[in-house]
């Protein structure tokens, strides 16, 4: 069995730890998103994360990937983080679609075939060099989204895509059963150490650095008369887009027009549709069985890997296999 241990208090990560820089990106129309960024040359790997984490949620992972000639940028999404937008409760489908893309026009400008009429700030203007090869990542609700966003065709220099425990069936098969989870969590905490004592009791986090660097940023302190922490995001917000996200997401994953890698904590994961296309080898299939649900956090070594033997395989950017 595996054991939770909890660091000695004042052993926090912060986010320079793991990446370059942090960047607010102010997108027109649409609000000011939180990047993190790492490296400045390579295919980009735009990580988006799951319901309730943040960008920092990839913060390990992307220390393994600094050998590696890739630039991650992870974002946090509308409603999480340090993003600030208009509707900071619309979580639609559509909505965040339009987000990732209007991230991705401003940061590589000829990415997108429309024309990028954005401003941002605290960071340096982009390039008129070609723009790099782009590879979505996401994570639960972020692999939906990343694979909604491949499948709109929206984004011409995708190359690859990288889906990280979600799929259609077990999604929409526990809906009935999250919201009972969501109304069972703590709401409160007292302090950071005590939301990580929690995170290691529950299995919500298993790996002690990713819980010390990730956790904190999905808090925000208790509104008055209240005292302590509390969830930065309100999961009960993004209930009624549930179904939106998981509805028609197999067919939607298959239809994508790029390499496709899953990744998943067990095989009892993949839905019928899946299990057919892996074994017609339509898309690889990577396990790590000592992960819970948050695979890159618990496990970060080990999705650097799978992903990198991905891009490798598939000779993304100048990432090519090795000759044995």
């Amino acid at each position: 069995k595996q054991e939770n241990r909890i660091a000695p208090a004042g052993t926090l990560k912060t986010w320079e730890c793991y990446f370059d820089r942090r960047t607010q990106l102010v997108v027109k129309g649409r609000g000011t998103f939180q990047l993190y960024q790492s490296g400045c040359s390579g295919p980009v790997l735009l990580c988006l994360h799951g319901g309730g984490h943040t960008g920092l949620t990839w913060a390990c992972m992307t220390a393994k990937l600094a050998s590696h000639q890739v630039q991650v940028v992870a974002m946090d999404l509308r409603g999480h983080g340090g993003t600030c937008t208009p509707d900071q409760k619309d979580f639609s489908m559509a909505t965040l679609i339009s987000d990732v893309v209007g991230v991705v026009e401003h940061l590589f400008p000829s990415t997108t075939t429309s024309r990028p009429s954005q401003t941002h700030e605290d960071s340096t203007p982009s390039s008129s060099s070609p723009s790099p090869p782009v590879v979505l990542i996401g994570h639960s609700m972020g692999g939906a989204l990343a694979v909604h966003v491949a499948a709109s065709e929206l984004l011409p220099t995708l190359v690859a895509l990288v889906v990280v425990d979600v799929v259609e069936g077990t999604a929409m098969e526990s809906l009935p059963h999250m919201q009972a989870v969501v109304r069972n969590r703590p709401q409160y905490f007292g302090c950071v150490e005590e939301a990580l004592a929690w995170a290691a009791q529950s299995g919500f986090t298993r790996n002690e650095e990713s819980a010390r660097v990730s956790l904190p940023s999905q808090l925000c302190v208790a509104p008055a008369p209240l005292a302590g922490l509390t969830w930065r995001t309100r999961l009960e917000d993004t209930c009624p887009f549930w179904k939106g996200w998981f509805e028609n997401l197999s067919p939607a994953f298959l239809s994508a027009k790029v390499p496709k890698l899953l990744v998943l904590a067990g095989t009892d994961r993949l839905d019928t549709a899946l299990n057919i296309a892996q074994m017609q080898g339509k898309f690889q299939l990577a396990l790590i069985p000592s992960a819970g649900h948050t695979i890159q956090e618990d496990e970060p070594d080990l999705t650097s890997d799978v992903i990198v033997k991905f891009l490798k395989c598939f000779r993304v950017g100048n990432l090519q296999s090795e000759v044995f």
